[in-house]
């Protein structure tokens, strides 16, 4: 495939997945957007890396990493289970070990914090 057209496709991806909403982060993996550009998951993932220097698979986790991180802050009700269920993330343990060796807190922990300072606002507001 030409240099020029798979720019193109890698300027395409990346500006889609990085304005993704959180349900539509969750459609997206490696093989799933190789696949609808015609590419091997190999082949997009080294252009990928050439154009912008991030593994793909990597900015797939970070994005929906804080999608999670949005969704929570801006809804603290919201429990953790409901947020990585609209990411499509099915293994909790996973995602909490992830999220706690990027930030050094759980995903639990992260809920909680937003829920107090809710609260604190809450009560300065009145």
């Amino acid at each position: 495939m030409k240099k020029r057209k798979l720019g193109m496709i890698i300027s395409d991806i990346s500006a889609k997945i990085s304005l993704a909403t959180p349900e539509e982060l969750a459609k997206y993996n490696v093989n799933i957007l190789a696949r609808s550009y015609g590419l091997s998951a190999p082949n997009l993932c080294r252009a990928f890396q050439k154009r912008i220097p991030l593994k793909l698979g990597w900015y797939l986790r970070y994005l929906k990493l804080r999608a999670f991180e949005k969704m929570i802050k801006e809804n603290p009700d919201m429990t953790v289970s409901a947020a990585l269920k609209i990411l499509d993330i099915r293994s909790q343990s996973h995602f909490g070990e992830m999220y706690k060796k990027r930030r050094n807190m759980t995903p639990g922990d992260l809920a909680v914090i937003c829920q107090i300072e809710r609260e604190q606002a809450e009560r300065s507001a009145t």
